[in-house]
């Protein structure tokens, strides 16, 4: 959720929300579905949702240029992406979601467009490494 709002405190709120959801639900939940699936899906649309609320890259934040940790500095380059590129790389790179999936969240978004907003996300991350 942290990568995908790239607001620690929000994220935070949000994960809160979502156990709340999940506890008040738990009878609508179907055991056709992966538990941890549902949660995540629950998690993924919650996020987009305030993000949304609050207008795409109210969270962007710039990279500063000191000296870290290559790790902590990947990390905060993902947080720096635009929300959707944020977005399509958490779900596609880090959460293993086919393109298609990833459409599933980003309506507004075609597969192609999808696509580019990746090659774009991983370009920036490599460039700035």
């Amino acid at each position: 959720i942290y990568y995908l709002l790239g607001d620690y405190e929000l994220a935070q709120q949000i994960t809160l929300d979502v156990y709340f959801h999940v506890w008040d639900s738990i009878k609508s939940f179907s055991l056709n579905r992966s538990f941890i699936q549902w949660v995540k899906d629950l998690a993924i649309k919650h996020s987009i949702f305030q993000l949304n609320q609050r207008g795409l890259n109210s969270f962007f934040k710039k990279v500063e240029n000191t000296a870290i940790s290559e790790h902590h500095q990947l990390d905060r380059l993902i947080v720096s992406l635009p929300d959707e590129e944020r977005m399509i790389l958490v779900l596609h790179d880090m959460e293993g979601l086919k393109y298609s999936e990833v459409k599933n969240y980003l309506n507004d978004l075609s597969v192609d467009e999808i696509q580019t907003k990746l090659i774009n996300a991983r370009e920036y991350l490599v460039e700035n490494l």
